[in-house]
């Protein structure tokens, strides 16, 4: 097991504990914010990626739906377009420690499936939003 693995390994344990402690406020309705559960729990990705991106086009400074979207690409292993939209809830929210929680994921995970020195800038980035994440 590489150095960065076994250290990515740790970071998302350490994850996992942080995440009980961090709220989630939720900035879109929940009448929206439901069928994009329910689409993510029975696996329909596009689904969900089309109801935020309707939501989104509607309202691009919602920083809940870009967090949203985020974890959906997350699920799907888009780390880069899920990078992408969690920056933007990080923008939009800087003190939403959650939006820093799934950042920071994006980045580890991006960093541990590119396997290369390039990974080490990104675990500084995992480890500076995880910073934000605890409180």
């Amino acid at each position: 097991m590489s150095y960065f693995s076994a250290h990515f390994r740790v970071c998302l344990a350490v994850l996992c504990v942080l995440q009980a402690q961090v709220m989630v406020a939720a900035s879109i309705p929940s009448n929206v914010l439901e069928p994009v559960h329910n689409d993510l729990t029975l696996g329909k990705a596009d689904d969900a990626i089309s109801l935020l991106g309707s939501s989104l086009a509607a309202n691009p400074e919602d920083a809940e739906a870009h967090n949203l979207l985020c974890r959906v690409y997350y699920q799907e292993q888009r780390w880069d377009d899920a990078i992408r939209e969690c920056e933007i809830a990080v923008q939009q929210r800087p003190m939403e420690g959650s939006y820093h929680l799934w950042l920071g994921r994006a980045y580890g995970e991006k960093a541990d499936s590119i396997h290369s020195i390039k990974a080490y800038g990104l675990a500084k980035k995992v480890r500076d939003e995880f910073e934000p994440a605890k409180t």
